[in-house]
């Protein structure tokens, strides 16, 4: 026997489930260029050095390479040209910890976090999809 509200589970979970498979269709339209229109974006960027005291340090990503060139917003970028400089933030602790304040956001970095949200938000769903064909399958047994 079913009861009043047992409607609102499953509307919920198609509603998550449905809000995290648009998300990782974006995302993966995103890193492959689009599906239909690949797009040509212009970037800005830049290289930057900074010293510590007596010691140079300069982007730096998470794999230990160094000296590599970074995304500015275009204002940032024209003011960075006009000006020879751009402000950086790093940790005093660990300077090649360091990023452009005004560096614009890596597309690639976005569309990956997009797809792994996509894709937990989608699993509770499949999860209780899965539970709900095992207990049906164990009923008919």
């Amino acid at each position: 026997m079913r009861k009043k509200g047992d409607w609102i589970a499953p509307l919920v979970y198609l509603a998550i489930f449905v809000a995290g498979a648009y998300i990782v269709y974006v995302a993966i339209a995103g890193l492959t260029g689009g599906a239909t229109h690949p797009k040509r974006e212009t970037t800005y960027e830049v290289q930057y050095a900074f010293n510590v005291g007596a010691q140079t340090y300069t982007y730096r990503d998470p794999t230990g390479r160094t000296n590599l060139w970074v995304s500015l917003t275009r204002e940032a970028w024209d003011a960075a040209r006009a000006n020879g400089t751009t402000p950086v933030r790093y940790l005093p602790s660990d300077p090649w910890t360091s990023r452009a304040v005004h560096a614009a956001g890596d597309p690639v970095e976005s569309n990956v976090i997009g797809l792994v949200v996509g894709l937990i938000l989608m699993l509770p769903a499949t999860l209780w999809l899965v539970r709900l064909v095992r207990r049906r399958r164990v009923a008919t047994a």
